[in-house]
């Protein structure tokens, strides 16, 4: 199944900032939010093309050391997002809008590696975990809510 083409441009420019970052980063962002300016306009595109859709979603990620299962609910506006972590660990999961003024919302994976946002934003988003190594944390690809 091939990408939307506003969809393959901003997933190629999310892996070119990933690639750009010095691997020697300390800071706790794994992008800096403000360089979304510079391909907003695939993002924005993206975006307009989404209908107000609704139902429910899974995506996976597969990180350094861990599995990462997500469920996306969506109805009209609100949406709903929640995720497990194999093996569970305590760790702060960042979910950040690609916005030009972007939301970052916070959560901490549970005993049981549970994790949620209960009010999602919806949109162009990605998904980040902060470990406890060095150097930048884990993220996702730019998905959309």
């Amino acid at each position: 199944m091939s990408q939307h083409p506003a969809t393959q441009r901003t997933t190629e420019w999310a892996n070119a900032l990933d690639v750009a970052h010095p691997a020697d980063v300390s800071d706790d962002n794994v992008v800096d939010l403000t360089l979304v300016m510079h391909d907003h306009e695939s993002v924005r595109t993206a975006m307009l093309q989404t209908p107000n859709e609704v139902g429910t979603w899974s995506l996976e990620y597969l990180g350094p050391g861990f599995h990462v299962q997500l469920r996306i609910a969506r109805r009209n506006r609100q949406a709903r997002l929640d995720g497990w972590m194999s093996p569970a660990r305590p760790v702060k999961v960042l979910l950040s809008t690609l916005l030009h003024k972007p939301t970052i919302l916070e959560a901490e994976v549970s005993e049981s590696g549970r994790f949620e946002f209960p009010i999602a934003p919806t949109g162009a988003c990605r998904m980040s975990f902060a470990t406890d190594g060095p150097g930048r944390h884990p993220a996702t690809p730019p998905f959309w809510i």
